[in-house]
This record gives structure tokens, sequence and C-alpha cells, in this order.
């Protein structure tokens, strides 16, 4: 009866902790695998729906699928279906940017943000990394603010050298 109940403990402890590999050398596979698959040819193939059967599945996030009619992979971010791939494989990704002036946030409409504001008033007392400018005309003279000072140039000087450019 021991043996028994041994048997069975050995058969229970077994199964509740596994990993499983296919492919080539079965025998050895990472620790830190769960599923481990392995060839050198043979491939791995996404579940191959289109967009209407795709759109109809809410799967867990981080389902994958390879969609025929876009002949993409999508990823499910736990709300939407992610494309995975360029737009039309062409190697662009056309999306609008964004700038919120008030937060200093550029934005890129499906996702991702650069936050600026430490590039637009830091808080330190080095002048040599601030972009305050300011222009305007005093009298004869235009003036250039920065945190360096005021730099005054007299408009006679400007218009006596005439536009300049290419």
């Amino acid at each position: 009866m021991k043996r028994i109940i041994t048997l069975v403990l050995l058969i229970v402890g077994t199964l509740g902790y596994s990993q499983i590999k296919i492919g080539n050398n079965p025998d050895v596979i990472d620790v830190n695998s769960l599923l481990e698959l392995e060839s050198s040819d043979k491939v791995f193939v996404l579940t191959r729906i289109n967009t209407a059967q795709m759109n109809a599945i809410t799967p867990l996030q981080g389902a994958l699928v390879y969609n025929t009619d876009d002949r993409c992979i999508y990823q499910y971010n736990g709300t939407n279906w992610i494309s995975l791939c360029s737009s039309g494989g062409t190697g662009t990704d056309n999306q609008q940017l964004s700038f919120n002036s008030t937060t200093n946030i550029l934005q890129l409409q499906n996702g991702g943000q650069v936050d600026l504001s430490s590039l637009i008033n830091d808080a330190d007392s080095d002048p040599r990394n601030e972009i305050n400018l300011s222009f305007r005309v005093n009298g004869a003279n235009l003036e250039i603010t920065d945190s360096n000072g005021t730099l005054s140039v007299p408009l006679s000087d400007i218009a006596a050298q005439g536009p300049t450019g290419p």
C-alpha cells in the first residue's frame, strides 16, 4: 500500500511542474522555458484568421494572430488588436504627431510619447542649456534677449546689409 501511495505522489508531483520541448534535442530544455520549440527545418505557425474573425475574438492580453487580410501579425493589448507590421509593408508608420504646450509632451497617435519639459526650462542656473529668446524692436534697434542678456542691433545696420540668402 505504501508503494502505491508513493508512486501516486511521484506521478502527481511530476505532473504539477512540467516543461515541454518539441524538436531537436528534446532532452535539453532551458530551465526558464515552459514550452520550447527547436528545429532547423520546421517553423512555428500562428493562428491564421481574417480581420472579421480576429475582431470577433477577445483573447487574453498578449495573444498573437496572423491576419490573412492584412498579411500581418497582430497582438492583443487587452483592449485592441495592434498591428506589429509597418503600414502596408512600406517601412513607414504614418501617425499623427501632437505637442501639448501645457505639459510639453510630444505624442504619437498610436502611443509613445516624449516629455520635453526638461529641455524647455530646467531648474539649473546654467545659461548654456537654456533656449529662451525674445525679440523686440526698441526705437531704431532690434533687441535679442536670452539668459545671457540683451544684444541690441541697430536696424540701420540690418537694412544696409540688405537681404541675404541663396
